[in-house]
């Protein structure tokens, strides 16, 4: 039996993604000290695209395209240090859905992370949490180095349902014994692909919807 979770939201309490690559910025550029800098433009770019109303998926993708010449080697050695960093914060992990992941794991059930995040930035908090399987955004790398663009759907929205059902069907699974967890309301299409929906409440759409087809809730 599986329980999936997304990352951001419903087990981090920060936006892996956005926090990452402000990291990154700081710790790629920190001989010459303009990651402060680069990080400006980046959000700046970033947010008047937000206030252009493009859609999630639009922006994962140009999130992304930022990545472009950067080799997975050093991504997964930044992701390293930004996660020690983090991990001394106080309230980095939301503690129900930890606490969830942990009660499924003592029950022999499998978590999963589906994330629209990178798996390489995911990779430490995986390893801390004991979990092996993460469907989550994978990027296209060629000599050596990403290209910017996806390999594969987006793992967000539909494409979360998409990866979990593809997930079950490659291991013979059935969806209507599986868990899954998600924080805002495009987890919805991933909540409806398994049997046992649980929303963790902090998007008022998201607790609208999950009131309406009664299902398992916890607080955020």
């Amino acid at each position: 039996m599986y329980a999936f979770f997304d990352v951001d939201g419903t087990l981090l309490s920060l936006k892996s993604m956005f926090s990452f690559q402000e990291f990154y910025y700081r710790w790629e550029s920190r001989a010459e000290g303009l990651g402060e800098e680069r990080w400006r433009e980046f959000r700046s770019r970033f947010s008047a695209w937000e206030r252009e109303g493009r859609d999630r998926l639009f922006l994962n993708r140009e999130f992304y395209r930022s990545f472009q010449g950067r080799t997975p080697q050093a991504v997964r050695a930044a992701a390293e240090a930004w996660f020690t960093l983090e991990r001394q914060q106080p309230g980095l992990m939301i503690a129900p859905s930890l606490q969830a992941l942990k009660a499924h794991q003592a029950q022999g059930h499998v978590p999963v992370f589906v994330s629209g995040s990178l798996t390489e930035i995911l990779e430490p908090l995986a390893r801390e949490l004991g979990v092996e399987h993460c469907l989550a955004t994978r990027l296209v790398v060629r000599q050596g180095r990403y290209t910017g663009e996806l390999e594969g759907g987006q793992v967000i929205g539909q494409g979360k349902a998409d990866v979990i059902h593809g997930f079950l069907g490659s291991r013979g699974a059935s969806a209507a014994e599986c868990f899954a967890y998600g924080d805002h309301h495009t987890d919805v299409p991933m909540l409806e692909a398994v049997g046992h929906p649980v929303a963790v409440i902090g998007d008022p759409q998201l607790a609208e919807y999950a009131q309406r087809k009664r299902w398992a809730v916890l607080a955020a």
